[in-house]
């Protein structure tokens, strides 16, 4: 964060003086500027913009919720767990009527869940549950609310809140608001009572409804995947394209596909370098795994060379990539080539 600016020494002017300037107290106009720019740095996923701006916003301003929430939803999109729950808390608690308050915060929470204590981990559960349904409270139309709560159903154990019972009541109120997120959740719990025939009606029925929602093609290409049935979920993915051209990450999946089960190599290469051409430049992580992807296809392909120069583009894009590492020294070591610094 910038240094302030040098001001005078108070004993160089009058108090009134001071205060006149606007130097002892920052303008509301000011301050409302560095709100809406935080905001856009937001949008624009800026997250540590955001944050530089907003941090000094929320500091002044203490019951600003609004400033609050994108303050904290930046930490939460750079999985700061620690202070996104520090500031998502104090937007929930400024506004208990505002559900996507409520529904960030429990996002956060859900977050410390992976590096908390098995004690931490149940009171966390707690909040969790308390904490989705206060959005439902405030927001009964909160669809990823309402399904993030039958999630939590069904994987938190008692003690924690959950509650498997209560998890069809949300999937037919789901279904009511909205029949394909009703089909989604149905197949959860199917999955969940590990009847994967049921699970895969569902999730073909949602299919079958047009839906673009990506959550929904991945649950039935991981449950045909999972049987060993590669090329069928393949097409899982091809039917969203058709549908949606412009679903580019479908491609990234295609290769995928490809790449872990030794099938269509050709069809994987070709999706993964189109992805690769039309992939959104923010997205660094999912075109990282594209190169190691190609790589894994490149090889079976018994092309060596190229295999290794899409492991290294891979580490370009994202240089702490183990998986783009580890790919490159192995292929590396096969044939006696330095390892990587």
């Amino acid at each position: 964060m910038a240094s302030p600016a040098c001001r005078p020494h108070p004993t160089s002017f009058p108090w009134l003086a001071l205060l006149t300037a606007g130097l002892l107290f920052p303008s509301p106009s000011l301050g409302q500027a560095n709100l809406q720019a935080g905001i856009e740095r937001f949008r624009a996923r800026d997250y540590p913009g955001a944050i530089r701006l907003l941090e000094p916003f929320v500091k002044q301003n203490p019951r600003n919720p609004e400033g609050a929430f994108y303050l904290g939803s930046a930490y939460l999109a750079q999985r700061d767990a620690k202070n996104a729950a520090k500031y998502l808390e104090k937007a929930a608690d400024l506004d208990r009527t505002n559900g996507e308050y409520a529904f960030a915060l429990a996002q956060a929470y859900f977050l410390q869940v992976r590096d908390a204590n098995p004690v931490s981990q149940l009171s966390l559960g707690r909040k969790i549950r308390a904490t989705l349904e206060r959005t439902l409270q405030a927001d009964p139309g909160h669809l990823d609310a309402r399904y993030a709560l039958l999630q939590f159903h069904l994987r938190a154990p008692g003690v924690a809140g959950g509650d498997e019972k209560k998890a069809r009541p949300l999937a037919a109120e789901l279904a009511r608001l909205d029949p394909v997120r009703g089909h989604e959740a149905m197949a959860d719990i199917y999955l969940h009572e590990k009847n994967e025939a049921a699970a895969e009606r569902e999730l073909r029925a949602a299919v079958a409804r047009g839906t673009d929602r990506l959550t929904v093609y991945n649950s039935l290409a991981g449950l045909l995947a999972r049987k060993g049935q590669y090329e069928a979920a393949m097409e899982v993915y091809e039917t969203l394209l058709r549908a949606r051209p412009d679903r580019v990450v479908a491609l990234y999946h295609i290769g995928r596909l490809a790449a872990e089960g030794g099938v269509r190599l050709d069809h994987g290469e070709e999706a993964l370098r189109r992805y690769l051409r039309e992939a959104p430049a923010e997205d660094r992580a999912t075109v990282a795994r594209a190169h190691v992807r190609l790589g894994g296809i490149l090889e079976r392909k018994g092309d060596r060379a190229g295999a290794l120069r899409a492991y290294e583009s891979a580490l370009q894009v994202q240089p702490q990539s183990r998986e783009a590492r580890e790919a490159l020294q192995r292929l590396r070591a096969a044939k006696g080539s330095s390892p990587l610094p």
